[in-house]
C-alpha cells in the first residue's frame, strides 16, 4: 500500500496541518535520518516544505542531509555517509520522481554507500533499520498508473536494495501534480509532511 496525496486542500486542512506541526514530545531514542535528493533545493517548493515540517516536528530526534548541498561535485563521502548510517533507526529518502526513478544524485549516493552494508565493511549493520521512500511528482497520479502497474511497482529496485542489506521497507508516502506556480502546492507539501510524520510516529509508538 502506499500514502497518497494528491487533492488541493481546503483552508480547514491547512489550519489542522499547521496545528499539528509541533515540536516532538514523546521521549524516546529513536532516531531519524533524512536523506534529501532533491538536485537543488533552492528551487524547490514541496521538497523544501516536507523537510522544514520534519525538521520542526521532530527536532533533535532527525538529521536532514541536503546532498545538493554537501556534494555539489557529486563526490560521495563514502565513510561519513556509512556513519550517518548506522547511527540512524529510520531512514528517510526524500526527493522528486525523475523519469520514474531517483535523481542521478540520490542514486549516486545509493551506489556508493550502500554497497559496503552489503559485502564490505559494513555489511549485516542496516538489518532492522526501518526505510521510508517519500517522493513527490509534477505530473497527475494516473501518469504513473495503467493496468497491472502502479507508482510502487516503480520503487520494486529501490525495495530490493533496501532489502537485501537487511532494511524494512514501509509504506512509501507520495503527493504529485505539484506545479511550483499553484498557490495550493505549499499547503499540499504540508499534508505530505504530516502524512510522512503520521508515518515516522508509529514507529516511535511500537518502540515504547
Amino acid at each position: 500500500m502506499i500514502l497518497a496525496s494528491c487533492a488541493n486542500p481546503n483552508s480547514e486542512n491547512k489550519k489542522a496541518i499547521t496545528e499539528n506541526l509541533k515540536p516532538m514530545t514523546k521521549v524516546s531514542e529513536t532516531k531519524i535520518l533524512v536523506i534529501s535528493g532533491h538536485p537543488d533545493l533552492s528551487k524547490s517548493t514541496a521538497n523544501s516544505v516536507i523537510l522544514s515540517d520534519l525538521e520542526k516536528h521532530f527536532g533533535s530526534k532527525i538529521s536532514v542531509r541536503r546532498l545538493d548541498e554537501m556534494y555539489p561535485d557529486y563526490k560521495i563521502n563514502i565513510k561519513t555517509e556509512e556513519k550517518s548510517l548506522l547511527n540512524a533507526d529510520v531512514v528517510v529518502l526524500q526527493f522528486p520522481f525523475y523519469w520514474y526513478g531517483t535523481p542521478a544524485l540520490l542514486k549516486k549516493w545509493i551506489d556508493d554507500v550502500l554497497s559496503g552494508f552489503f559485502d564490505g565493511d559494513m555489511a549485516g549493520k542496516f538489518k532492522g533499520k526501518k526505510v521510508i521512500v517519500s517522493l513527490t511528482t509534477g505530473a497527475p497520479q494516473e501518469m504513473y498508473e495503467a493496468p497491472n502497474q502502479s507508482v510502487e511497482s516503480y520503487l520494486l529496485p529501490l525495495q530490493e536494495t533496501f532489502t537485501i542489506i537487511g532494511g524494512e521497507w514501509l509504506k512509501p508516502i507520495f503527493s504529485c501534480n505539484y506545479i511550483p506556480e499553484n498557490q495550493e502546492a505549499k499547503a499540499q507539501a504540508h499534508i505530505h509532511a504530516q502524512n510522512l510524520i503520521n508515518q515516522i510516529e508509529k514507529i516511535f509508538q511500537k518502540n515504547e
